[in-house]
Parts: C-alpha cells; sequence; structure tokens
C-alpha cells in the first residue's frame, strides 16, 4: 500500500512540474491534453497520497496498543512529523488550487512559476520523511529534495511531451530548450545521488547483500537504458541523421519515459527497505543475492573478486552497451536494441553477482 502510494507520489509531481514546465514553452510545442483535469487531479492526489503513511502509522497504533483508529488518526496528525508535513501540505495543496483557478481566468507565467515553487515546497516537506533526512539532517532532505525535483524536471516534460501532445512539428525548437535542461537535471541527479549513497550507503558493494542494496543496484541498472535514449535523443534532435518523423520520435520519448516510470517504481519500493546501516547484514540477506551466494551466518563482509565467470560477462555486456547505443543511433526502429539491452542488463547484473563473495 504504501509503496504504490509512494509509485504515485513520484509520478504525480512529474507530470504536474513536467506541465508547468512546458506551459512556460507552450509556444514552441502542440497544446497539451487534459492539461486542466491533470493539475487538478495531480493537487487532490498529492493530498491524499501523503495520507497513506498517515493511516498506515495509525493503523500500527490501533492494533499494537488498541488505540480506536479515530483516535490514532488524530494523535498521528497532530502529534508526530509525518502529520505535521500533512497538514502543510493540505495547505500548499489549497493555494496550488487557488492559483490554479486564477490562471485559467487570468493566464501568467508569473503564476506559472508560483506553482513551481510551491511543488518545491512539497517535495521539500515529503524529503523530511525520507531516510537521508533520518541519516543526514538539512544534508539528506537537500540532496533528496534536489534528487526527486531533478528527476521531475527532466522526465516530467519528457512524459507530456510523449503521451499528452501531437507529434511535435518543431524537434530544433524542443531541442533548444530541453536538452539543456535535461543535462543540467541529469548532472543534479548524479551529485545528489552520490550524496545520498554517501550517507546510506557508505559501502556500495557490501549493501548488495540486502535487500536495499540489491534494488539500488537494478535502480542504477535501468538508469542505463534512459541514458541511452537520452543519448539517441541529442544526437538525433541536433543532426537527425535518420531523418525520423515526428510520430517516430515521439516513440522514442515514449520508451525512454516508460524507463523512467520503472524507476520511479523502484524508488518507491526502495523507500520501505530499510537501508543497509539500518540492517544486521550478519544475518539478512536479499534473497536476490543469495541465489547466487550460498551464506552459513559467519561471513560478515562482501567484496569484489574478479572471476573467471563473472568478469567475462561484465566485459562482454559493457561492449554489448556501447554497441546498442550505436545501433540507437544507427537504426529507426528501437524494438529489437530494447530487448537486447534487457538481456544484457541481465548479464551484467549476473556478472556483478558473480563477481563478488563473502570474506
Amino acid at each position: 500500500m504504501i509503496e504504490l502510494s509512494n509509485f504515485f507520489t513520484y509520478l504525480v509531481i512529474a507530470l504536474a512540474v513536467g506541465i508547468l514546465i512546458t506551459t512556460l514553452n507552450q509556444k514552441r510545442l502542440p497544446s497539451i491534453r487534459f492539461t486542466r483535469a491533470i493539475m487538478y487531479i495531480s493537487i487532490i492526489s498529492i493530498v491524499l497520497l501523503t495520507f497513506v503513511p498517515i493511516v498506515q502509522l495509525a493503523q500500527m497504533l490501533h492494533s499494537q496498543f488498541s488505540v480506536p483508529i479515530k483516535e490514532a488518526l488524530v494523535n498521528v496528525i497532530t502529534t508526530f512529523q509525518v502529520g505535521h508535513t500533512w497538514i502543510t501540505i493540505v495547505v500548499i495543496s489549497s493555494i496550488l488550487l487557488i492559483i490554479q483557478f486564477v490562471r485559467e481566468k487570468i493566464p501568467n507565467k508569473l503564476a506559472v512559476w508560483g506553482q513551481l515553487t510551491l511543488w518545491l515546497c512539497i517535495v521539500y516537506f515529503i524529503s523530511l520523511s525520507s531516510h537521508s533526512s533520518a541519516s543526514d539532517g538539512l544534508i539528506g532532505i537537500l540532496s533528496h529534495l534536489i534528487h526527486i525535483i531533478a528527476f521531475a524536471i527532466w522526465i516530467g516534460p519528457l512524459l507530456i511531451v510523449s503521451w499528452l501532445t501531437k507529434p511535435l512539428n518543431d524537434l530544433k525548437a524542443f531541442h533548444r530548450w530541453f536538452s539543456p535542461l535535461a543535462f543540467i537535471a541529469v548532472s543534479l541527479i548524479i551529485l545528489s545521488g552520490l550524496i545520498l549513497m554517501n550517507t546510506l550507503v557508505p559501502n556500495y558493494i557490501e549493501s548488495w547483500s540486502v535487500s536495499y542494496g540489491q534494488y539500488l543496484l537494478i535502480k542504477h541498472l535501468m538508469f542505463i537504458p534512459i541514458l541511452l535514449f537520452g543519448i539517441r535523443h541529442v544526437f538525433l534532435l541536433k543532426w537527425n541523421p535518420l531523418h525520423l518523423n515526428e510520430k517516430q520520435m515521439q516513440l522514442s520519448f515514449r520508451w525512454e519515459s516508460l524507463f523512467a516510470v520503472i524507476i520511479f517504481a523502484i524508488s518507491a519500493w526502495m523507500t520501505e527497505q530499510p537501508p543497509p546501516h539500518e540492517v544486521d547484514v550478519g544475518t539478512e540477506r536479499s534473497p536476490l543475492f543469495l541465489l547466487f551466494h550460498s551464506f552459513t551466518g559467519s561471513e560478515n563482509n562482501v567484496v569484489i573478486n574478479w572471476s573467471l565467470t563473472g568478469s567475462p560477462l561484465l566485459a562482454i555486456g559493457s561492449l554489448f552497451i556501447i554497441w546498442i547505443g550505436y545501433q540507437l543511433i544507427q537504426k529507426k526502429k528501437v524494438m529489437i536494441p530494447i530487448i537486447l539491452m534487457l538481456i544484457i542488463l541481465i548479464v551484467i547484473y549476473t556478472g556483478l553477482m558473480l563477481s563478488v563473495t563473502f570474506i
């Protein structure tokens, strides 16, 4: 339940930010479908989705301490951080609704910037309840905030252009404003991701033995297809050697956005997994990790130990990733490269698992 609410929270934030950013560039884009409905749904949804942790905590109080459910809800809202955060989000969302209503009557770019700022505030308050906030205070909160906002700035407009507009009729104009924005966003994602990892996963290799580390590794591997499609789009938008038509480019954008949605799902699941420093890695091992390694209970550390099985798989996988990236630039149809890419990601994952050992 909570994982699903986290997933839709990320998706709602990306859609809302995406619509606002594309609205600022409306003259360079076709009209966006369902703009009004999506904005209202996003604002209402963020209130409902951030209420789910309150319900979960209230149910825990009810089951463990026999507190009446209504009293438990009131108690969580009035005395817990998650409740105070939700009240603040309700207030911000109310202001967002008012601005959205006024914008429909009197279009104003300043109001759009105001809404973007308020969504930034919502993400800040959501970040107060993150793992990184508990582990590293303000630095953790800001890192989490930048990570989510940067992803929304990059993937949000991509979702809008992919699914909610007609095919772009001026790809060059889109490239001029979106590619620099995407580059800045990706740079911020990498920077904030490194800070978050330093806080939550100081020993990246060792973390692979627990569930949080496994999901983090899979998330990083799934980032590879997004980067390859991003490189493809920068190359094609700038030079367009394949002469892709508008519908073909939009289909390519859709594939990139689908991989991003998968990352949203993995991130949502990770938020409810204890990070490695909160887990007894001596006893709690990931089922995925145990598919490759036996565990007797006496081993403590996991280290890289390049093997005759894992190393060749990693080398082959790396070479094929480069080849697939080349094929994405050279070929119009992307289905076969995508299938090969998924297979190669499994090969790389297997190579990594076979290249670590207990000591």
